[in-house]
């Protein structure tokens, strides 16, 4: 069963936390979330790629990020709410590598939450989360057990919990379950501040 919202960041993660997460964004944010076609290169890449579609966010029209494969991932701006609480104006993305490419015609895709991109806030003491998919990992617990033996042996890991996360897009899905994800602590100044001093 999905937990409260944390209120701070040493409650947030944990081998047993799983925390609600529901997505919300406008049609037009959501159309603009997606990547343009133009970015996946030619058919038959990694995961076959996603079917060929005209190109949504023309250059300039919007931030993005690229991954390893030249894919570019448009930010959108977001209402979410984790656990109950509610943040307007989120900035949210797809990502991933191999992950997107086998996942990418689905509506579970890996993505990355950032709470101050549009606006100064945080969640629990943090500005940003990892949302990963695991769309290979057929008993959805590999990531999570080895970033925690890492941890355990004294490895500066990410930590990890669990999040049941819904979409919701007016006039198309009204919070459609995506599924479970493992929620990543974001590698940032703020993890390696606090790892290394």
């Amino acid at each position: 069963k999905p937990a409260a919202a944390p209120s701070a960041e040493g409650e947030l993660f944990g081998l047993n936390k799983v925390l609600a997460i529901d997505l919300e964004l406008s049609a037009s944010e959501y159309e603009g979330l997606q990547p343009p076609a133009a970015g996946f290169g030619p058919p038959g890449g990694p995961g076959g790629g996603p079917p060929p579609q005209p190109a949504r966010n023309p250059a300039g029209k919007r931030e993005s990020e690229r991954n390893l494969f030249n894919v570019e991932f448009p930010w959108a701006h977001a209402d979410v709410s984790l656990g109950g609480k509610s943040f307007k104006n989120v900035g949210l993305r797809y990502a991933g590598e191999i992950t997107y490419f086998s996942s990418a015609q689905g509506l579970k895709r890996p993505l990355k939450i950032d709470f101050s991109k549009f606006a100064e806030q945080e969640f629990a003491g943090v500005t940003a989360l990892q949302l990963h998919s695991m769309p290979m990992d057929p008993a959805k617990g590999r990531e999570i057990v080895a970033f925690s033996v890492f941890r355990s042996a004294g490895v500066p890991a990410p930590r990890t919990a669990f999040a049941e996360v819904t979409l919701t897009v007016p006039g198309k899905l009204s919070k459609e379950l995506l599924g479970l994800y493992i929620v990543l602590e974001n590698v940032d100044k703020r993890f390696l501040k606090s790892r290394f001093d």
